[in-house]
């Protein structure tokens, strides 16, 4: 074992150590497209598939499309079937089952006004963010979705969705009186909001910051742009800390907008968290008291789910820290106490995770009871525990271990 081994530590824990390669076109593709899959191949079958006499027929009629949808109700359902069982920023649904409703004649051109088929256009933030992402799931009338240029206009798409939804933000955030009367706008006067809200039980405050966090995962996930995913994240992490989502209290629950509420902050905190190690803000800020959102049907869930995050956090700082001990030949004599300590918090989590039975989302629709999203929960957190604080424990036994080897308690050991 050498000190070559226990270099690429760094590699493995930076945010976005899995994205490395998502500038090859094909890989990228896969990365996203797969997770779809599934919804994907249903759709055509409800739908039925594009016939073609011949190959050649085929090949000169064919025409990319991408998704588009004909109303606010169609795009909330559609995020339903698609986002909300991975990323839940919304309260459960109102209306069930969900069901995936595009127009079926999408878009088949880059996009711009006249590539637009119905007389509905999103406008909202959030109506947006979710229309970025829809974007992205290939259209069940689409003869070739994995075919470049079908993939391309999907991108295309989806781009322009992400910049009009920051335009959309920046609209609703102007202040009247900052035209006419900025010293009125400075004694803290609100942004007045004239249209309804996106969700009946969001209220109409929390959808740039539901729409910022959507945008942070597009950054990260699609386009491994990790500086945009944290200037999102940061973004919505003000704008929360603005409305005092990090601390709502009892006197909050009254109004039906609760879960609403705890969702956009503790989702909110992920994205931060995700972002960057160490992260921007303290895991167990003492200011942090806003309750758990819940699931009627798995009130752990969402508990483990944010243990998962904040012990990632913790081992992974650990690792950073070592790193410099080691690089600066710094004394280890507290490795074995700190790593004890990060065992009895992680061993235990992992078996816990080892023991649920998690079903494939796929198979599962959303309602009200969300069995779906609290699977979707419990296995990112089994993934998130397994994978990386497992990594993080055998490879800090390791380096100790060769550390006892030799005898010694500092980096000075780390070669054979």
């Amino acid at each position: 074992m050498t000190a070559a081994c226990f270099s690429q530590i760094p590699l493995l824990i930076d945010p976005g150590a899995g994205l490395r390669h998502l500038d090859f076109f094909q890989d990228s593709d896969y990365l996203f497209d797969s997770v779809f899959t599934a919804h994907y191949d249903q759709n055509s079958q409800n739908q039925g598939s594009v016939e073609s006499t011949s190959a050649d027929s085929s090949s000169e009629q064919f025409q990319p499309i991408v998704r588009l949808y004909g109303s606010d109700r169609d795009v909330l359902d559609a995020y339903y079937v698609f986002v909300h069982p991975y990323f839940p920023i919304l309260p459960p649904p109102i209306f069930s089952p969900a069901v995936d409703r595009p127009l079926e004649a999408g878009a088949s051109e880059p996009f711009n006004e006249s590539s637009i088929v119905s007389d509905y256009e999103p406008s909202s933030p959030i109506s947006l963010a979710i229309s970025t992402i829809l974007a992205l799931v290939p259209h069940p009338s689409d003869p070739d979705p994995s075919s470049p240029e079908s993939v391309l206009l999907r991108r295309e798409h989806a781009q322009s969705f992400a910049q009009s939804t920051l335009e959309s933000i920046e609209v609703e955030s102007e202040l009247l009186e900052s035209t006419t009367a900025p010293s009125r706008a400075l004694s803290g006067s609100s942004a007045s909001i004239g249209r309804e809200p996106f969700h009946p039980k969001a209220p109409i405050e929390l959808e740039s910051i539901l729409a910022l966090l959507i945008l942070s995962i597009y950054e990260y996930a699609q386009r491994g742009n990790i500086a945009k995913m944290r200037s999102r994240a940061g973004q919505a992490l003000i704008s929360a800390m603005n409305i005092s989502l990090h601390s709502l209290g009892s006197q909050d629950d009254d109004d039906g907008f609760a879960e609403a509420r705890r969702r956009a902050w503790w989702m909110t905190y992920i994205c931060v968290c995700q972002g960057s190690i160490p992260p921007t803000i303290s895991i167990h800020d003492p200011r942090f008291t806003t309750k758990r959102p819940t699931i009627s049907s798995d009130p752990d869930a969402w508990p483990v789910f944010l243990q998962a995050q904040q012990t990632i956090i913790a081992a992974t700082q650990f690792i950073i820290e070592l790193n410099k001990a080691l690089q600066t030949n710094s004394s280890l004599s507290y490795v074995f106490e700190r790593m004890q300590e990060l065992d009895s918090i992680i061993e235990p989590l992992i078996a816990r995770a080892d023991t649920w039975v998690i079903g494939s989302p796929s198979t599962m629709s959303v309602d009200s009871s969300e069995a779906i999203v609290a699977t979707g929960l419990k296995g990112i957190a089994r993934i998130k525990l397994n994978r990386r604080s497992s990594l993080h424990g055998e490879t800090l036994r390791s380096q100790v271990k060769l550390s006892r080897q030799h005898g010694t308690g500092n980096a000075s050991s780390r070669t054979e």
